[in-house]
């Protein structure tokens, strides 16, 4: 991965919102259906960050339109949206309409930027809106073009609440040859389609992102593409028996394409065959998984199935779901620091097993289970008969500590929800009783990690919400974790606007322990003044949760910090909702953006 990245580039800390849950429908068919999406979503107490609309929002499948009756006033629609800290998505395919009536069309053909048949005359073929062309997005000029279409003057109706989404651009043809743009279709300089057609979707979506930059300069583009260089198709395997064997799309392929990442831009590809899928038996199960797997958790469906927004579901699913999507939206620090390390390091947020524990043969097969960052193993739940699932859990670290040391002989696991320690090369079973049963999550003995516990219903809210940091000792005591935080939209971050601390407990003696935060990186000093009264940056630490600490044996607990140095005790007590010991340190309440130190006294 990081060599990709290295060729690449690495992809770029995406927008807060992109990774909250999206809900799309081909189609939501009126204005007045987006609003009830999002009363909805509201009234069942479930968070939503984005309402997607596919094709038929446009007049006649003309993509910059919209449809005259169903979507007459789409300001005043996105600001309904916006009103309620929400967003929202549009599609823009590369096909265009040939219509001469159509102002994309006209411009395009004025222009001269579509791709042209062996003959020379512009390409014709077909696709949603019938006859159709393509633009030639190996021509710089060309790429240009199109992202001057996604100015607020030319795509009238939209805002700096509404991105994007490019579909059908591997290209799909529907009346071309293996459903795609015949090999001999010339591009710029007489190219023919048979050498680009790899690039043609990363063109698309490069002069798309480049639109939305173009736009507003100030702002993180969010865009979702279907095609990109390299395409993996979703593969699906058959394992008979009780144990839960059969994993999808969303658990077997994602993690392995997830090993290299998209130079530059954040996207995920979506998959058809999950479009026509009716919720049966288990769909909490259907919706947990995919929250902690791809990186845009984003609902789907297909013109033809049943509506299955979470809100509309009948209990127990109803408060299953809603429990999926607030853990999701709980661990959204960790994916944002995680997603922020990658722009770095060119590693992805989900990652293999074979991936991130290269040493460890007996993982190499493994495709039921993966990594999200460092920290945290996640074993999704897929078949709506289990009633098991199986981890296997690996023997060796995916990383050293910063003394240098890899402990490959004290590894250690911890269940997120129990704090039941688990050795490393241990083969854990779970059961699956019903709905309500948890998708197992571990985390890595010798990480820290970073949540926000409070409902919500955006990620815009949780803007200045307290943190809580979980932390997990390996067997020597020790354990770091990362947090990164910055106002979540804008490109402010690019001039230093962010925090970026470093947490690491240590054993200080044998019957002390010392929780330190550092900073990673410090903020330059013209962004520090301009944020120094920012929600973001004034946020707290309200809770420290150690696992494997039994409060029973803790003496005491006090805080240091740069804004008071004088020693204060904090208030601990044994975790209620843990069956193993798990230590609950409350209300430090200091600042993410100061050093502190919270030692541990434990029983001597």
């Amino acid at each position: 991965a990081r060599q990709y990245a290295a060729l690449t580039g690495a992809t770029p800390l995406p927008p807060a919102f992109a990774l909250g849950y999206h809900q799309c429908k081909w189609n939501y068919r009126s204005s007045d259906e987006v609003a009830e999406i999002d009363a909805g979503f509201d009234a069942a107490d479930m968070p939503m960050d984005v309402v997607w609309l596919d094709i038929e929002h446009t007049d006649g499948k003309r993509y910059f339109t919209w449809h005259a009756d169903l979507f007459a006033d789409p300001v005043a629609m996105i600001d309904g949206v916006a009103a309620h800290a929400r967003r929202m998505v549009t599609i823009v395919d590369p096909h265009i309409k040939r219509d001469d009536n159509y102002h994309v069309h006209a411009s395009a053909t004025a222009a001269g930027v579509y791709v042209r048949a062996r003959d020379g005359a512009t390409f014709d073929g077909s696709c949603w809106p019938g006859s159709s062309s393509w633009p030639d997005f190996t021509d710089e000029g060309v790429r240009r073009w199109w992202a001057e279409l996604f100015a607020f003057d030319a795509y009238v109706g939209s805002t700096d609440r509404l991105f994007i989404w490019n579909d059908m651009n591997e290209p799909s043809v529907f009346s071309g040859p293996e459903v795609t743009m015949p090999k001999d279709v010339l591009h710029r300089g007489d190219v023919e389609h048979r050498d680009v057609h790899n690039l043609y979707a990363q063109l698309q979506h490069r002069a798309t992102w480049e639109g939305l930059e173009l736009r507003n300069a100030s702002t993180r583009p969010f865009l979702l593409t279907r095609g990109f260089f390299r395409r993996l198709a979703a593969v699906r395997r058959r394992v008979d028996g009780r144990q839960c064997g059969r994993v999808g799309p969303s658990g077997r392929v994602d993690a392995h394409a997830a090993v290299a990442r998209r130079r530059r831009h954040f996207v995920w590809r979506r998959r058809r065959r999950r479009l026509l899928w009716q919720p049966v038996g288990r769909p909490a199960h259907a919706l947990v998984p995919d929250g902690r797997l791809p990186a845009v958790f984003r609902g789907h469906g297909h013109h033809d199935s049943r509506r299955k927004e979470p809100f509309l579901f009948d209990e127990p699913h109803r408060s299953a779901m809603r429990a999926a999507l607030r853990e999701r939206y709980a661990l959204l620090p960790y994916w944002y620091t995680t997603f922020a390390q990658g722009e770095e390091s060119g590693l992805p947020a989900m990652r293999a097993m074979f991936a991130a524990f290269p040493h460890d043969t007996a993982l190499f097969a493994e495709e039921q289970q993966f990594m999200l960052g460092d920290a945290l193993l996640v074993r999704p739940i897929v078949d709506e008969h289990c009633t098991e699932v199986r981890v296997q859990l690996p023997r060796a670290h995916a990383h050293a500590h910063a003394d240098g040391h890899a402990h490959a002989d004290a590894l250690r696991w911890f269940d997120r929800r129990s704090g039941a320690e688990h050795g490393g090369g241990a083969l854990v079973v779970f059961g699956v009783a019903s709905i309500a049963t948890p998708v197992p999550v571990l985390q890595l003995g010798g990480t820290i990690v970073a949540e926000r516990r409070r409902a919500r219903r955006t990620t815009d809210a949780m803007v200045g919400d307290p943190y809580t940091l979980v932390v997990a000792p390996d067997a020597e005591q020790r354990a770091v974790g990362e947090l990164y935080a910055d106002d979540g939209v804008s490109t402010a971050r690019r001039d230093g606007a962010f925090v970026w601390r470093r947490f690491e407990l240590q054993p200080v003696v044998e019957w002390r322990l010392a929780l330190r935060s550092v900073p990673l990186k410090a903020l330059r000093r013209d962004a520090d003044a301009a944020t120094a009264g920012a929600a973001w940056r004034a946020a707290t630490i309200e809770r420290v949760v150690v696992a494997g600490v039994d409060a029973a044996g803790v003496y005491a607990v006090t805080l240091r910090s740069v804004a008071d140095p004088t020693p204060r005790a904090l208030d601990f007590a044994q975790d209620s909702s843990a069956s193993a010991p798990r230590l609950v340190i409350r209300q430090p309440d200091v600042r993410i953006d100061g050093d502190f130190e919270i030692v541990i006294e434990l029983v001597r």
